[in-house]
């Protein structure tokens, strides 16, 4: 659960088909999740929801280490221990579903809650199953649901406040999104931007941690994935979908990312 690293490590864009929760104790750098950059922060708690493609690119050296927590887990699981508490359990399918943006928060009770929960856990996990650990995480995560809920509720925002000033990387992803089911131009991109190619890319990786076609790589993969698990849309259409008009190269990127062919992971999920 809890990691610690003084030395680079290569960050990646991915996703999870569960809930992810990234609890910051020591660190620099910026998250990306839906387009936005945020200044990486001790005391910070990332929610992401299942298949949210995100980023951590973290600045480490031996003075700058990164120290984080992380919690995974599936968000039926969580179900029954809110089944008590209808209030809860309506927020809580809200986060769950990305209809309420909660992706990354601070508070000072937030910064007092999670050390002592995770320690907890820590100490825990070794004479725990599976569905114990879960309910002690769950008992002990209704104090924090609650307040998040009285936020929303009470129409203060629960955003981070670390947000970076928008740059050029944000541009350039809301860019790709809106055109995601078109072959990639970089031209067309440098000329939305008013800048050259070269600056555009360099920009993005200086930004980021990682190259355009990276990144719009693990977005499409990612989007092909929703397809595949909730549509019967053809291979091909899934492709041409995501911008990808060659089935044999969508097939061939697919498994190159994955491990599998898109139709061999459809399958593992029907």
């Amino acid at each position: 659960m809890r990691a610690l690293d003084d030395k680079p490590i290569d960050g990646f864009y991915h996703y999870h088909q569960g809930m992810e929760w990234l609890y910051i104790h020591e660190g620099r750098g910026t998250v990306i999740v839906k387009e936005q950059l945020y200044e990486m922060k001790p005391g910070q708690l990332f929610m992401f929801t299942p298949y949210q493609l995100h980023k951590v690119f973290a600045q480490i050296d031996a003075e700058h280490p990164y120290c984080r927590t992380v919690i995974k887990f599936e968000p039926v699981a969580f179900l029954p221990y809110l089944q008590p508490f209808p209030h809860l359990l309506r927020f809580y399918e809200k986060l769950w579903e990305g209809h309420i943006e909660a992706n990354c928060i601070t508070s000072e009770f937030i910064q007092l809650l999670l050390p002592s929960l995770i320690e907890s856990l820590q100490g825990s996990i070794e004479i725990m199953n599976t569905q114990e650990q879960m309910s002690f995480f769950a008992v002990r995560m209704l104090p924090l649901l609650d307040f998040l809920r009285m936020l929303t509720d009470s129409s203060q925002s629960i955003h981070v406040r670390s947000v970076v000033q928008e740059r050029y990387s944000q541009q350039i992803m809301t860019w790709l999104e809106d055109h995601l089911q078109e072959e990639f131009q970089l031209d067309a991109l440098a000329d939305f931007l008013h800048l050259s190619k070269h600056h555009v890319s360099r920009m993005f990786r200086a930004e980021t941690g990682s190259s355009i076609q990276e990144y719009l790589t693990a977005r499409r993969i990612r989007q092909a994935c929703l397809l595949l698990h909730t549509t019967k849309l053809s291979i091909e259409h899934v492709g041409l979908s995501v911008g990808i008009g060659s089935p044999s190269y969508f097939i061939q990127l697919f498994k190159s990312q994955l491990g599998c062919t898109p139709l061999q992971y459809r399958n593992k999920r029907s």
